[in-house]
């Protein structure tokens, strides 16, 4: 779930899961609609559906930046979704653009969705997942990784050393027994 400052509108979105298949997108509804009582057709009939283009399974997480929505998927990859268009389709990343792959056709799953407008306007996008994080600067075309699993500085000490936060004190007491 993620709010939408839209100039003087606000709108909730919300990512929709599915057990299975290539899920159905996310939907939005606009924040004065909240302040309905009935929860009537009315009110199930003022939620956006955004699902043209989607084929990522579950969202997990949906995030709003600038004129995108981005959303984290559970076979897909980083969805993206430029606002503002009457047409508005989901766009799907090539298998080839550094997120990981659980197999050939189908991306590891992405938990969470985060990002920021820069000051020259364009978008920094994080995704979560099991493999780590990584870092989109290029609208979601290419993708880095942000953390490192091997690490360069190795530090060793002598087999008879230990490792030591400070200076300590030992004691020793012998005990009849």
């Amino acid at each position: 779930m993620t709010i939408q400052y839209d100039g003087g509108a606000s709108y909730v979105w919300l990512g929709r899961s599915v057990p299975e298949g290539t899920g159905t997108g996310c939907v939005r509804l606009k924040i004065d609609e909240l302040a309905r009582t009935q929860f009537d057709a009315a009110l199930l009939a003022s939620w956006e559906q955004f699902s043209a283009g989607w084929t990522g399974g579950s969202c997990w997480g949906v995030h709003v930046t600038g004129n995108a929505a981005y959303a984290a998927t559970q076979s897909g990859g980083v969805l993206r979704l430029q606002l503002g268009q009457a047409s508005a389709q989901w766009s799907v990343p090539d298998v080839n653009c550094g997120l990981p792959l659980r197999d050939r056709t189908r991306f590891e799953p992405v938990r969470a969705v985060s990002g920021v407008e820069r000051d020259d306007g364009s978008p920094l996008v994080l995704a979560a997942g099991p493999k780590g994080i990584y870092r989109s600067t290029d609208n979601t075309v290419s993708w880095a990784s942000c953390t490192r699993r091997m690490v360069d500085d190795v530090v060793t000490l002598p087999e008879t050393w230990l490792f030591s936060s400070g200076e300590h004190r030992i004691e020793v007491v012998h005990g009849n027994g």
